[in-house]
């Protein structure tokens, strides 16, 4: 019988991603510890895609704009405004992930907020 190598297999280890912490110029009270990982967890983001740049950034601003709906929020907060914005955006069309389209969304309103800034501006100068 030949000698047979064995297949190299990866194993499961913790992905970085999991450990980046938010940004710190929020505010979180003192034993909440919110990361990346609890989002992607929510909208149920394969082990596998955890490290995707596209899907980190989307996840990043899911929860910088999340941290943004109250003063100090805490995890269950956190998820709440989500949700929420889940409900009212309702199901994504077919081909969008739940993150995707909230992610849009959020991207959306941001520029509509910055163009309302803009035009007010513009009209302070008439």
């Amino acid at each position: 019988m030949p000698f047979e190598t064995p297949i190299a297999t990866p194993q499961s280890t913790p992905v970085s991603v999991s450990q980046t912490p938010i940004k710190e110029s929020h505010d979180i009270p003192t034993g909440d510890i919110i990361n990346l990982n609890n989002l992607m967890d929510y909208f149920r983001v394969e082990q596998k895609d955890r490290t995707d740049e596209n899907i980190v950034d989307d996840m990043q601003g899911i929860l910088d704009w999340a941290l943004l709906q109250k003063e100090k929020p805490t995890l269950a907060d956190i998820f709440s405004f989500v949700q929420s914005l889940e409900t009212k955006l309702s199901a994504p069309p077919a081909g969008t992930t739940r993150y995707k389209q909230v992610s849009n969304w959020i991207q959306i309103n941001s520029q509509i907020a910055e163009l309302e800034k803009k035009r007010k501006i513009y009209e302070s100068n008439w």
